[in-house]
């Protein structure tokens, strides 16, 4: 990851934007701090089984009000990708864990329903000489896998997925980042079947072939999509980056924001809100107050 603390990324990996999560307490467990405008009711944890790093990254709820969840479980020194199945009193109904190949670090990063008995994951998986690629996987509701697929940039190194999401006729577009040689990190958008196949994907480079990836999607009414991320520019580094594209994935507009610090401002949660508004929540790098929070609104023009 690019950002400087993994857990910034936390809006998209657990698909809610930084705007509600500005105003949460701090406090963990009753008596553990913030209001009393909480109560836990079940809590559970995981334990990869060595006592290292383990995270929960994505979540969905189904119809019934099962949980799905994704992240990663470290087992044997390595980051596997974890996938499990609760119920609405976090009773687990099911569980894996999926190695790569290269038995390198493999992490599930967003978890999608498709309301017909699917669940979608994508993240990424380590492959013998390609480094990280975008890892893709369809899963029926008892976890067993249906298929996966994995997309590697032509460089061989970092290739990672952050966003997903359905349209209303069965298509899934998925986000993230494409490494390319002599351009770094590209901007990665893709369009498939419910079945995986794919059907288009663009990559798009910034000016100076610097850090350029996007961590989430959202879709408007009449079909356009709407992406943010991470762009990097001559002027004022890598900036948020905030772009509506077609349902065919042509670029149709874009716009950057740059903090007064010219330091990394990251575009992290998008929303597409009601008659012309847009929301999103980002990282900003400011002189004053260093790297803040950052929401904003934004009319959407024709």
């Amino acid at each position: 990851m690019r950002l400087r603390d993994k857990r910034q990324v936390l809006a998209v990996l657990a698909g809610i934007p930084l705007l509600g999560l500005a105003f949460l307490s701090s406090g963990c467990g009753n008596g553990g701090g913030g209001t009393d405008a909480f109560t836990i009711v079940s809590s559970i944890s995981v334990d990869g089984g060595a006592n290292e790093a383990d995270e929960a990254r994505g979540i969905a709820l189904d119809e019934d009000g099962n949980l799905y969840a994704t992240g990663y479980v470290t087992m044997n020194g390595n980051r596997n990708i974890w996938l499990a199945k609760y119920d609405a009193n976090l009773i687990l109904q099911e569980s894996i864990v999926v190695d790569g190949p290269a038995n390198g670090e493999d992490v599930g990063y967003v978890i999608a329903l498709d309301g017909r008995g699917y669940v979608y994951v994508v993240g990424y998986m380590t492959e013998t000489g390609e480094g990280h690629n975008i890892w893709l996987a369809k899963y029926d509701t008892d976890l067993i896998l249906q298929k996966q697929i994995t997309v590697n940039g032509s460089a061989n190194d970092t290739d990672e997925g952050y966003g997903i999401l359905f349209d209303g006729s069965g298509t899934l577009y998925v986000t993230g980042t494409l490494t390319e040689p002599g351009e770094g990190y590209n901007i990665w958008i893709a369009k498939y079947d419910m079945d995986l196949n794919p059907l288009e994907s663009v990559t798009l480079n910034g000016p100076v072939d610097g850090e350029d990836t996007a961590y989430t999607i959202a879709l408007d009414a009449t079909g356009n999509l709407y992406q943010t991320g991470v762009y990097t520019e001559a002027t004022g580094g890598s900036n948020i980056w905030v772009a509506r594209y077609s349902t065919d994935l042509s670029l149709q507009s874009y716009t950057t924001v740059n903090g007064s610090a010219d330091g990394y401002d990251t575009g992290l949660g998008i929303i597409r809100g009601i008659g012309q508004d847009l929301y999103v929540s980002a990282s900003i790098d400011e002189v004053a107050g260093g790297v803040n929070i950052w929401l904003a609104r934004y009319k959407v023009w024709p």
